[in-house]
């Protein structure tokens, strides 16, 4: 438990009003329950602010004057995220360095399922439970407080990080990381402070992850992977994603932070898509994809162009450039012809 006031102190915050309070852990407005603090960085989620259960929030200053009518409990800052990152900083403590273990080893409070089998340079850490008939293969690394469910089968060399639960009759293949930090960081006197992750990653059942590919953790709830989700190789899930159910995603696909995909869509290899962007259901994305905006359920989109010559590619995008200039003299030949048929 750490007291409001020493927290307030340590964000150089400013209270809204004196208040004896103790806190003993910082969520996300949502997910935020009595005695924690949460945070609030921007309008769109000023319902879920009203909502939140938190006992206090951290407020930009610049956002101090949408919040003055709340009989709220607010400590105003600079910059939420140095904030954050200094309460995360206090209030967590910091885990012991793994050891580097050359044998199989399991912890005194690592649960095991009937019928696993652990193979050979695999490190299961304390808390962690599995699952009846889990297989386990080579050089493996299990962390902290992990979850992994019945009749799954973890590949050589997989990485799943603390906290993480991994559902029934998953599949996940060599070298994919699961739980790692989600790529973010703050500007502060001219450094980049990175920004913290302590949410985790959920997967539902029946889920398959391919090779290499990366699952970020959320910063502080889950990213969650749901129930048929089949992901190819190399594929990069940024933190707070959520995949909706019987989704499929080829190689090579990167997706953002925070953006919300439907259920049973298909998205080619080779496509990126952005960050905070919601993605319906049943939506097909065309491979070599850049989606930058919202779609909705049952569209089909494409928005790369395919290879061709290159002399036609470099002829073409001289064009290209000149097209706003174009495009206006087209619009001026159009306004002169409907004058003549006018007089």
């Amino acid at each position: 438990m750490y007291d409001i006031n020493e927290i307030c102190e340590k964000v150089n915050g400013v209270f809204s009003k004196k208040i004896c309070l103790k806190i003993t852990r910082i969520s996300s407005l949502k997910s935020a329950k009595e005695n924690e603090i949460s945070f609030f960085s921007d309008l769109k989620y000023f319902n879920d602010l009203k909502q939140s259960k938190a006992a206090a929030f951290l407020v930009s200053n610049s956002l101090k004057n949408k919040v003055d009518s709340l009989d709220l409990n607010f400590i105003f800052v600079k910059d939420i995220t140095i904030a954050t990152n200094t309460i995360i900083d206090l209030i967590m403590s910091k885990n012991k360095n793994y050891e580097i273990n050359l044998k199989h080893e399991t912890t005194e409070n690592f649960v095991k399922g009937k019928n696993c089998f652990i193979d050979s340079f695999v490190k299961i850490n304390s808390n962690s439970k599995i699952g009846d008939n889990v297989k386990i293969l080579s050089n493996c690394h299990i962390g902290k407080n992990v979850t992994i469910g019945d009749n799954s089968v973890i590949y050589p060399g997989v990485k799943i990080y603390d906290n993480s639960v991994i559902g029934e009759n998953n599949i996940i293949h060599s070298n994919a990381v699961i739980g790692s930090d989600g790529f973010g960081f703050a500007f502060e006197n001219k450094t980049l402070q990175k920004v913290k992750h302590i949410g985790n990653v959920i997967t539902g059942k029946h889920v398959e992850i391919g090779a290499n590919t990366c699952i970020d953790r959320s910063t502080f709830d889950s990213t969650v992977i749901s129930d048929y989700v089949k992901i190819d190789n190399l594929v990069q899930i940024g933190h707070n994603v959520e995949i909706g159910s019987y989704t499929m995603i080829a190689g090579n696909v990167a997706i953002a932070g925070s953006t919300k995909i439907g259920k049973s869509c298909l998205i080619g290899g080779n496509s990126s898509i952005a960050g905070h962007l919601i993605i319906g259901d049943n939506v097909k994305i065309a491979g070599h994809s850049g989606v930058g905006s919202n779609i909705k359920s049952d569209s089909v989109v494409q928005s790369s162009l395919f290879a061709y010559d290159l002399k036609k590619f470099q002829r073409s995008n001289v064009l290209f450039k000149r097209l706003p200039e174009i495009v206006k003299k087209i619009e001026n030949i159009e306004k002169k012809i409907e004058s003549k048929d006018n007089q």
